[in-house]
């Protein structure tokens, strides 16, 4: 399933996607990939940061987010929201500025 600009909460600052409106889906399974940390913020834990493409040649930010996908399928994660939390501490950096 892919959201959209449709399906967010928009705010000063930008566009929030709420994970919450899936009602037929368990959150410890979905992922948000953005390039935009403010489009996961209601669900910092689902999401993974990717840097964004601008026509650059030698980009292999996609190359990082297969391996990182293909891990996860291998080890069988059983909360997506626990692995996120390891891999990018995103919780800690939100703390940082509370």
């Amino acid at each position: 399933m892919r959201l959209y600009r449709q399906h967010c909460i928009p705010t000063p600052f930008g566009h929030i996607k709420d994970l919450r409106i899936l009602k037929n889906r368990d959150l410890k399974d979905i992922l948000i990939i953005d390039n935009s940390c403010l489009s996961f913020a209601f669900n910092i834990n689902n999401g993974i940061p990717i840097l964004p493409f601008y026509d650059n040649d030698k980009d292999e930010e996609l190359k990082h987010l297969t391996y990182y996908l293909s891990c996860l399928e291998e080890s069988d994660v059983e909360d997506i929201r626990v692995h996120n939390n390891e891999a990018f501490g995103l919780l800690k950096l939100r703390d940082a500025f509370e």
